[in-house]
């Protein structure tokens, strides 16, 4: 049997808190972390948007869909999350939900006229507030999908999750989760190397750590119409490799295309400049107080699930030429 999901497995950690789930959903908005903010498998919403029944079930029935087309998530009614300063769906306080159980009755209710085909196995769990039962949190978990593509009935439209977003599922995509079949397994990974800093960038002589993305398809089919984003700004300055072309969308600022990836072929997608940390050449780094950097990659092709993941990088990776393979969070199986 394969582990749980990180879905499942934080709503099973959720459910073993018992009677002390209601104070720890109470603490998120103070809490430094990875469960304060949205993300792939977590989904936060606010407990005044439950009085409306139209746009509790357009919620329900995108998020059904969204997570049951990669591999599951959680979603949670009673917490208010927003952008913050640094680009994060951050929680950052409590908007409880007027009767929970009346909510997760009526999730229970629309729970198969949300989808098509109906998603089975969600759960739905109410946990109101001890001092007032009258108010409270809903907690769902939404397992991956056996049977897709999933589509969401409120829009009838097919919803996946990249990142803290569902977003409409590319037409490539779509056509792969209709047909099934061997896949391309795609990953993608960093390395640092000192390179010279180019003409404008640094003073003659001087070097800069230099990130190069790297992708390879390990699988046993081909990756047509490969597309990886970077959906926050790049530390420095980026240069697309040849074979790629380089543009940006709504979604993204950057965004990298090629036709195709051949199985067992990796090739270097683009190479980012980071200006800050310099060093003469073959000298010792001097870096800028609190300095680290964080890749976020969306990948998507043709005949494949979309993936999200990132890689983050500190001195100690940029000194020693590290390479950071990013660890996709929300793969379907192959």
């Amino acid at each position: 049997m394969p582990p749980p999901s990180i879905a499942r497995q934080y709503f099973e950690d959720l459910l073993a808190r018992g009677g002390d789930l209601f104070g720890y959903l109470n603490s998120l908005p103070s809490a430094d972390v990875q469960e304060a903010r949205e993300s792939e498998w977590l989904e936060i919403k606010s407990g005044a948007g439950a009085r409306d029944d139209k746009a509790v079930r357009d919620t329900w029935s995108k998020t059904l869909s969204a997570f049951g087309n990669v591999s599951g998530g959680v979603l949670i009614w009673g917490l208010d999350c927003s952008r913050d300063a640094s680009g994060i769906d951050r929680v950052h306080s409590v908007s409880l939900v007027p009767n929970p159980n009346l909510l997760l009755e009526r999730l229970v209710q629309v729970q198969h006229q949300s989808t098509e085909p109906p998603l089975q196995g969600v759960e739905v769990k109410a946990v109101p507030d001890p001092s007032n039962a009258s108010r409270g949190f809903v907690v769902a978990y939404i397992p991956e999908g056996r049977v897709k593509p999933i589509r969401a009935e409120s829009t009838r439209q097919y919803l996946i999750r990249a990142g803290p977003n569902s977003i409409i599922v590319p037409h490539a995509i779509l056509r792969s989760l209709f047909v099934p079949g061997f896949s391309p397994v795609l990953t993608f990974k960093f390395s640092a190397k000192a390179l010279p800093a180019p003409l404008g960038l640094g003073s003659p002589g001087m070097e800069c750590p230099v990130f190069f993305g790297e992708i390879s398809n390990g699988g046993e089919s081909t990756a047509r119409d490969v597309v990886v984003m970077l959906p926050k700004p790049l530390p420095g300055v980026d240069y697309p490799q040849s074979g790629w072309h380089k543009g940006s969308s709504s979604m993204a600022p950057n965004v990298f295309s090629t036709g195709h990836l051949l199985p067992g072929e990796t090739s270097v997608v683009f190479h980012v400049v980071d200006p800050e940390p310099r060093r003469p050449k073959g000298g010792a780094w001097h870096f800028p107080a609190g300095y680290s950097r964080r890749f976020e990659v969306w990948l998507f092709a043709d005949n494949m699930p979309a993936q999200s993941g990132f890689a983050e990088y500190d001195e100690n990776a940029v000194v020693h030429g590290e390479s950071r393979a990013i660890q996709f969070q929300d793969r379907s199986p192959p």
